[in-house]
């Protein structure tokens, strides 16, 4: 998702308005904004945000995954992988040339340069997000998903961040403000930069929290874009909270599908969905979740145990896509087309 944040004329009609258009759009329009976080404003240093939305990335997956780091640990393969977790911190640390403190707590390895009451907050609310997951997917209260721990790093500085991800986790950060790297080998390390609104940062931390625990749980397998970034969305904006927020994520439901003559486009099947897509992806989550949450959580069972996300949501959610994608529009007051 881009960095930039706009405020569009064209979005306030979708917002206020009591249903979406669908109409061919009009070619002098301006496009939708793509997320939430571009459709505010660009004050920074503002907490009173109507979208605790910040630009985050897809997961991102390194190598490829060995079934034998899934299941349970022994102790001694725990405090192994713990261990190997602190050095690579150190290391990482060394070679920013940059003192990090660390904060932990049962399922993470927080290290940051933030202040530690700020990090402690941060490190609970990891912890909530995990416990949520545990207790949403149904595995006994003390477990911990993570190969060890999680390693999350979180940088006051943007350029800090910016540092880490290129020089300890080889990668280009682009515009986002937090990563999650899912290894072949179970391991999963998140990055952040400590963005100034606490709303924006924390819906930032618990969604891309919710992608390590995805990668983690039950198997291997990846979890389809959609049903990921969904997730993530959902979830984040029931542990951080905020109304206004959620006014707007509808209307930009409505104000991307305006925009896109009312199809949902290669949503479905797209290697990671387009910044447009995201509230679509929540809004939907969040739908199934209130339908049928049985048969939600049995669809994210049956992806993960190898059936492909058509067949698991015929199976176990009992719905096509078209089916899914008609009944979910009805709720949004917004027909999509085929």
């Amino acid at each position: 998702m881009r960095l930039t944040m706009l405020i569009l004329a064209a979005l306030l009609p979708a917002i206020l308005a009591p249903g979406g258009r669908c109409a061919d759009s009009d070619p002098n329009s301006k496009p939708a904004p793509r997320n939430a976080h571009e459709a505010k404003g660009d004050d920074k240093s503002s907490d009173a945000d109507d979208s605790p939305s910040v630009a985050g990335a897809g997961p991102r997956r390194i190598g490829d995954a060995d079934p034998r780091f899934w299941g349970p640990l022994t102790e001694n393969q725990r405090s192994e992988a713990i261990s190997a977790l602190k050095k690579t911190a150190r290391k990482s640390a060394d070679d920013l040339k940059h003192p990090l403190h660390l904060c932990e707590s049962k399922c993470f390895l927080l290290y940051s340069d933030v202040s530690e009451n700020d990090a402690s907050r941060y490190s609970s609310l990891l912890e909530r997000v995990h416990a949520k997951l545990i207790e949403m997917f149904g595995l006994e209260k003390t477990e911990n998903v993570f190969r060890g721990k999680a390693l999350v790093f979180i940088f006051a500085r943007i350029e800090d961040y910016h540092l880490f991800e290129r020089l300890c986790e080889n990668v280009d950060p682009g515009g986002s403000y937090g990563m999650t790297h899912c290894f072949g080998d179970g391991l999963v390390h998140m990055a952040f930069y400590r963005y100034p609104s606490d709303s924006q940062f924390n819906h930032l931390l618990a969604h891309e929290t919710v992608h390590g625990f995805l990668h983690r749980y039950r198997s291997p397998v990846y979890v389809v874009s959609w049903v990921n970034e969904g997730l993530a969305d959902s979830l984040a904006s029931e542990l951080v909270p905020n109304k206004r927020r959620n006014k707007m994520t509808r209307g930009l439901v409505r104000a991307g599908l305006d925009q896109h003559g009312c199809a949902l486009g290669d949503f479905f099947t797209a290697r990671q969905i387009d910044g447009w897509q995201y509230p679509i992806a929540e809004t939907l989550c969040g739908w199934m979740i209130h339908h049928n949450s049985h048969g939600y959580l049995d669809f994210i069972n049956g992806i993960k145990d190898g059936q492909t996300w058509e067949i698991s949501l015929k199976r176990n959610f009992a719905m096509t896509s078209e089916q899914l994608s008609s009944d979910y529009g009805k709720t949004m007051e917004v027909k999509i087309r085929p």
